[in-house]
């Protein structure tokens, strides 16, 4: 899918949301991983797929790396690694449609 496809489908704004911009207690949903084959799969096994909700749980003291919460799990990620993951959150939803 091209980067017009995820634009589409990431709301209003037409942005696209990293997870590494979400703050601590914000949730959405992921749209996409980006990445070389190698790291989209490891993002995959820990979790992190097309659909799945994800929640900030906390940062480091140094903010990095961040805990987020997904299907159950708590996982950690450095900045960089959650910034190659698109998002669409959850409470933009909830806020356009009211």
């Amino acid at each position: 899918m091209n980067e017009e496809g995820h634009r589409n489908r990431m709301g209003r704004t037409g942005e696209a949301l990293r997870l590494s911009d979400f703050l601590q207690g914000q949730k959405g949903r992921i749209v996409t991983v980006r990445g070389d084959g190698e790291s989209r799969r490891r993002m995959c096994e820990m979790g992190f797929t097309r659909g799945m909700e994800v929640q900030v749980v906390r940062a480091a003291p140094l903010k990095d790396p961040v805990e987020y919460l997904v299907k159950g799990y708590h996982v950690s990620l450095r900045r960089e690694q959650a910034a190659l993951i698109l998002m669409d959150r959850a409470d933009l939803e909830v806020r356009n449609s009211e």
